[in-house]
């Protein structure tokens, strides 16, 4: 039974970090591009998901494709 709860747990900090990443992502995009509809798509398709592991490791790509989008954004400007 714990190691139900624990892994239980571990999803749940799993799922919050990656979706703390996203959302840091998604602002510093916002504030640069002030365009959130790559990012919300991503955002929206990672919700659909009902498998809390799916949408941690979901959050997780779409963190990393937000950030990508950053870097992007970036060399445009710079």
């Amino acid at each position: 039974m714990r190691a139900i709860i624990n892994q239980t747990n571990n999803t749940l900090l799993t799922t919050s970090s990656a979706s703390i990443q996203l959302q840091e992502a998604y602002q510093q995009v916002m504030l640069k591009t002030g365009d959130a509809d790559a990012i919300q798509t991503l955002t929206v398709q990672c919700d659909a998901i009902a498998d809390p592991t799916q949408q941690a490791e979901c959050l997780q790509n779409a963190s990393w494709q937000a950030q990508e989008i950053e870097a992007q954004t970036d060399n445009r400007s710079g």
